[in-house]
């Protein structure tokens, strides 16, 4: 039996604890505190046995974890690991001051280790989880007899009207085919899947060659979760382009008026001045721009004081006349509260609809008040004379009958701009914007979610998605409503990948396995870093990823992996991830 010995190496917080440790010891000894001396040098004697003295064990069948001499060794099954990921934390001026391995094993534990070669010690880790060893093919081979895969098309015209046949599978050889290798592979994922408690649906489509790889369940009904703005995203591309843009824009009503002023000097004499007054309103129109920030409500104000306007006597008006009054969208849970996860819509909102002094964990309830308020309060700021309290919110067309009006201002971000935080943070609020403007183009006041809804279903019969079964009820996915095949799913990234025009942008803003976005803690030390790019969905119950690989032979893969029923979001990620690591082996 074969052991490799690796040392812990100590950290910057090491380093930091003990000299703390240091500091209370000293303090203690020198106001004679003789327990708090005795619990410090406690402390610190096991502290210096612990950073000196960590030490991992590898064998052929276990790993052996020694963290000093006064806690028993902790010992792992090789055969219990299910993956191991590097995480780092505290980066700062380019270098990771905290960074480590974290060991997933025996369904659902973590225990981190630090050994000083991380690179070492994980190529001995896989080598002693994977021999490849006469025994281990033979025990492939045996569990893959006892699974069927079933695969069917998932384009329906004539130039696509192949199935790839189920077989009994067997372990793969390296001497196959890459194809037959990969679906040899996928079917026994497939059937591990089939005998779990979890449901699943798998549709990997070779791009490159233009024909179907591997399907199961593909045409089942399941929740997509966050995955769901693919859907959203490919329709926005192929209806609104890359380019369209989403804009908030500053109006005045009434006209402009040269008034005289008196006031007082120093010498209570008194002096008349002329200053311009606005009869009428400030007028800002929401666009849905989830990226308008505080600057932007800044640059605003600043807009109408350069008009030359010294005094509002009418007030802000903000007008969400581009959607209905609905705060949440369809099949949403009423009770809960706003948040990163659950925001509540609205046509205008600023600073991702946070309070500027709440930090990032409070969301508020009617965004659009809060923009009144903050703009008001930037206009007098800029020198404008307005009424307290002089702001107020417009569900219908502030502008209707007002031929007087003047454009001030306006703000714009592009489709593509929204779409990088939309996809690689999988941000709901984002989501939400993209699908309402997608409303809007088909209706410019009091869209709805149907009409969002008509126009994703639109880009879905273009793809040859047959749309029974599927419902389309948000952007975002965080709907119980949302319902979809892994068929659908890849069926819209191959039409995206035929057009250049929204695969580019879309490619770009997918999270890149183990280097960003939602994807940069998975896969990271397996075949599929940086050479996946998919969207992540997660709720409750229910884990995917969509999106594309590329295969170890330079082909492009559009792939889905729908789970639903999976009691434990690390069950579903290392499903997936395995699908991965096959598809780019």
């Amino acid at each position: 039996m074969s052991h490799r010995l690796f040392h812990a190496r100590i950290q910057v917080q090491h380093w930091l604890l003990l000299a703390i440790v240091l500091g209370v010891a000293l303090y203690s000894f020198w106001y004679k505190n003789g327990i708090l001396v005795a619990i410090t040098f406690l402390f610190l004697v096991v502290l210096i046995e612990r950073m000196i003295h960590t030490t991992y064990t590898l064998t052929d069948e276990v790993l052996r974890l020694h963290t000093s001499r006064f806690v028993k060794d902790k010992t792992i099954p090789l055969g219990e690991i299910e993956r191991v990921e590097r995480i780092s934390r505290l980066r700062l001026f380019g270098h990771d001051f905290q960074s480590f391995l974290l060991i997933t094993y025996g369904g659902g534990k973590q225990v981190a280790v630090t050994p000083q070669n991380e690179q070492d010690f994980l190529s001995a880790v896989e080598r002693k989880r994977h021999p490849s060893s006469l025994a281990t093919v033979l025990l492939a081979m045996l569990f893959a007899c006892s699974a069927v895969a079933q695969a069917q098309d998932i384009v329906p015209t004539a130039a696509r009207n192949e199935t790839v046949q189920a077989e009994l599978p067997v372990a793969p050889d390296l001497q196959m085919p890459w194809d037959q290798h990969l679906t040899t592979s996928l079917q026994l994922l497939a059937a591990e899947a089939e005998a779990s408690p979890y449901t699943a649906g798998i549709c990997v489509y070779d791009l490159t060659a233009d024909s179907l790889l591997f399907a199961f369940n593909q045409q089942k009904v399941l929740r997509p979760a966050s995955t769901q703005k693919v859907m959203t995203a490919v329709a926005a591309l192929d209806i609104l382009g890359r380019n369209h843009r989403a804009t908030t824009r500053v109006f005045c009503t009434g006209n402009v008026e040269k008034c005289p002023m008196s006031s007082t000097n120093s010498s209570d004499k008194f002096l008349t001045t002329t200053v311009s007054v606005l009869h009428g309103n400030v007028v800002v129109v929401g666009g849905y721009d989830p990226l308008l920030s505080h600057d932007d409500l800044k640059a605003m104000a600043a807009a109408v004081r350069e008009l030359g306007i010294d005094s509002i006597d009418g007030r802000v008006v903000a007008d969400v006349s581009m959607t209905d009054t609905l705060s949440l969208g369809s099949g949403w849970c009423w009770d809960d509260v706003p948040s990163s996860f659950v925001p509540y819509l609205s046509p205008l909102f600023f600073n991702h609809a946070q309070p500027l002094d709440g930090g990032s964990s409070k969301f508020m309830a009617h965004p659009e008040r809060y923009f009144a308020r903050i703009f008001h309060q930037e206009l007098r700021n800029c020198g404008v004379h307005i009424a307290p309290f002089a702001y107020s919110v417009s569900s219908s067309d502030a502008l209707a009958g007002n031929g007087s009006a003047r454009a001030v201002y306006a703000v714009t971000h592009t489709l593509e701009e929204v779409l990088e935080r939309m996809m690689k943070r999988s941000d709901n609020l984002h989501a939400e914007s993209v699908f309402y403007l997608l409303a809007g183009n088909a209706k410019p006041r009091g869209a709805t979610r149907k009409e969002g809804a008509q126009q994703v279903e639109t880009v879905l019969r273009r793809a040859g998605v047959d749309l029974a079964g599927i419902e389309v009820a948000d952007g975002s996915g965080l709907s119980l409503y949302d319902y979809l095949t892994a068929a659908s799913h890849v069926a819209m990234l191959r039409y995206a990948y035929l057009r250049p025009q929204i695969f580019d942008p879309l490619f770009a803003s997918l999270p890149i396995a183990g280097v960003d976005g939602t994807l940069q803690r998975r896969m990271t030390t397996s075949s599929a870093r940086n050479r996946v790019r998919a969207k992540t969905g997660t709720v409750e119950g229910v884990s995917s990823l969509a999106g594309y690989a590329t295969a170890s032979n330079g082909h492009l893969l559009a792939f889905s992996i729908i789970l639903n029923g999976v009691l434990k979001n690390s069950a579903g990620h290392d499903f997936q991830d395995r699908i991965c690591r096959e598809l780019t082996r």
